[in-house]
């Protein structure tokens, strides 16, 4: 609903712009999906919105996009969206909390907007579109940055290391 309501906004002052919705909501919880689809007809998005519904890769999904929004309104243990993001070289539009903070850190394509805030997330989507060749670039290189820091690679070679350092002669 955060993102429906910043794009109605972003249409208000004239910037065209589409999403598309990937997800899907929990089992027991259709109507919120039913709110959100009611709430674009409503705002009179139904051209500009689109609800891609669950996806067993997000990937296609990121190559369509150009920005990638994570709007959460709840704490998340770690953002992987923005991870996935990153990896896919796009400028990230994301909730300043919890781990999604820890995700987008060290990411110069983030954008961190207040929690909750339809117009915040709105002027950061509009900030990327305004300053686009520079958040493109710095995608690019958040993208290497990702791969570094992220890759099943880089993971598996941190873990060995962990299990391999002498156990502290405290207990």
């Amino acid at each position: 609903d955060l993102l429906l309501d910043a794009v109605a906004l972003l249409r208000d002052r004239g910037i065209d712009v589409e999403a598309e919705m990937v997800g899907d909501v929990f089992p027991g919880y259709e109507w919120y999906e039913t709110e959100l689809r009611d709430r674009s007809a409503e705002l009179g998005l139904s051209d500009r919105i689109s609800f891609a519904g669950f996806q067993s890769s997000v990937w296609p999904a990121l190559a369509r996009a150009d920005v990638a929004v994570v709007p959460s309104r709840s704490d998340e243990s770690f953002g992987n969206v923005v991870i996935e993001a990153a990896l896919s070289g796009r400028p990230v539009v994301v909730a300043d909390h919890s781990g999604l903070r820890e995700a987008s850190s060290g990411l110069e394509a983030a954008i961190r907007i207040r929690p909750d805030d339809p117009a915040a997330l709105a002027d950061g989507l509009a900030r990327v579109m305004d300053e686009w060749p520079i958040f493109r670039q710095a995608a690019m290189r958040d993208a290497q940055f990702a791969q570094e820091q992220y890759s099943p690679v880089t993971y598996q070679r941190r873990m060995a290391d962990a299990m391999t350092e002498p156990a502290s002669a405290e207990r």
